[in-house]
């Protein structure tokens, strides 16, 4: 009597546990956990009735099909797992839209965060992924690509919000497709930052820009009649401002989001841009003729330009600059093999004290420059999500390593 007593109780909370957490639980656990429950209460009820004969073999297989019940809910769903008893409080909790989907894409589990976020109803385990995001369904698939995190805008509540947005397919330990995770990272105020600096410096540029160009003007009518080391010099300081006033935009934007990328001929974009920085006494050895990598080709220009000034601008001739392919032991290697790409000179190097700031903005060891140089390609490395470190040439001079690369 009392066991009947017991297993009714059980029952009830299960039931009661699962109407106030039904957002929360899995179906086929509480399934499995009612099937357990219940089997051995009906057999026994069936027995006591008469339906069934009263035989202990009865017994055992209803008990045994509670074990077998037991086991699928509590191995199948994990519930030893630390990650299971931790998501309560780490996960629900996040300040950021979490989704996990299945292989069929169907909603198994949202947190709160991401419920409130779409505005999706009480059902929404199930759903498949398009009701789910809904009205934003095509700017999040757009965006977001596996293993691969983008922006995208989605318009909430008649605002702007900025997502970082990132799909991550789930493996079993067999290897097999176990879903999607998706993970939305709010990035609103660092987008709108990024957009007022960017206004900013376009502000002062061209306030800037017009008084300067002015003084241009009123200088090179000044040095037609009166050509003295005085005028020459004041030309030299105003085709400085000049280039800092580039050079500040330039570092605006550097750091921008990276909103579309492209297949770049590596070798053949190295070799257009040392044409337009090319000196006397210096030339080029280019390793990476069947090389492309995935890049903003504007930024990526940038990138090769002020590396290959910096080496220009520091070292004496002859010169030689190299550029050359990256494996995962930093050494020379195969496009196939490579994971980066790097530049080297052949020069006085750089004193290994100083390597860990040169790439700070406005920090320079040449009188005439402007330190934006080295703080503009650390800015476009960070926003391709690509690494950059100094070292060693192999021939002396400097280094500059860039990683995080796949090459083709």
């Amino acid at each position: 009597m009392y066991h009947h007593v017991i297993w009714v109780v059980s029952g009830a909370i299960l039931v009661q546990y699962t109407l106030r957490k039904r957002a929360d639980v899995a179906a086929g656990q509480v399934a499995a956990l009612v099937v357990g429950i219940g089997t051995p209460i009906v057999v026994r009820r069936l027995m006591s009735v008469g339906l069934l004969p009263l035989v202990l073999p009865l017994t055992d297989v209803a008990f045994g099909v509670f074990a077998v019940c037991l086991a699928v809910a509590v191995f199948r769903y994990r519930m030893l797992d630390l990650a299971a008893v931790g998501r309560q409080e780490f996960v629900e909790g996040m300040d950021d839209p979490l989704v996990f989907q299945n292989d069929e894409n169907e909603i198994v589990y949202s947190n709160p965060r991401a419920r409130e976020v779409f505005e999706v109803e009480a059902r929404w385990r199930g759903m498949d992924e398009n009701s789910f995001f809904a009205p934003y369904y095509d700017r999040i698939e757009a965006a977001s690509t596996d293993e691969a995190t983008r922006n995208t805008t989605i318009e909430l509540d008649n605002t702007d919000r900025y997502f970082n947005i990132k799909r991550t397919t789930i493996r079993t330990p067999a290897g097999y497709n176990g879903g999607q995770a998706i993970a939305f990272r709010d990035v609103t105020e660092l987008e709108k930052t990024n957009q007022r600096l960017d206004q900013f410096a376009s502000m002062v540029s061209h306030d800037l820009r017009t008084p300067l160009n002015n003084a241009v003007v009123q200088t090179n009518r000044f040095a037609r009649d009166h050509s003295d080391e005085r005028v020459e010099a004041l030309q030299e300081a105003l085709d400085r401002m000049e280039s800092m006033i580039d050079d500040m935009l330039r570092l605006a934007r550097a750091g921008a989001e990276i909103e579309t990328t492209e297949e770049c001929s590596l070798g053949e974009l190295a070799e257009e841009v040392w044409g337009t920085v090319e000196m006397s006494g210096a030339e080029l050895d280019c390793h990476v003729e069947d090389t492309t990598i995935e890049a903003d080709p504007v930024r990526l220009f940038q990138v090769l330009e002020n590396l290959f000034r910096n080496a220009l601008d520091h070292n004496d001739s002859p010169l030689t600059v190299r550029v050359g392919m990256l494996d995962e032991r930093g050494e020379l290697a195969s496009a196939d093999e490579s994971v980066g790409f790097f530049i080297e000179d052949d020069g006085r190097g750089i004193p290994e004290d100083q390597r860990d700031v040169i790439l700070e903005h406005g920090y320079t060891t040449n009188r005439d420059g402007s330190g934006y140089g080295l703080s503009i390609v650390r800015h476009i490395v960070d926003a391709h999500d690509w690494e950059i470190q100094v070292t060693d040439g192999t021939d002396g001079g400097t280094r500059f390593e860039i990683s995080g690369i796949e090459a083709r």
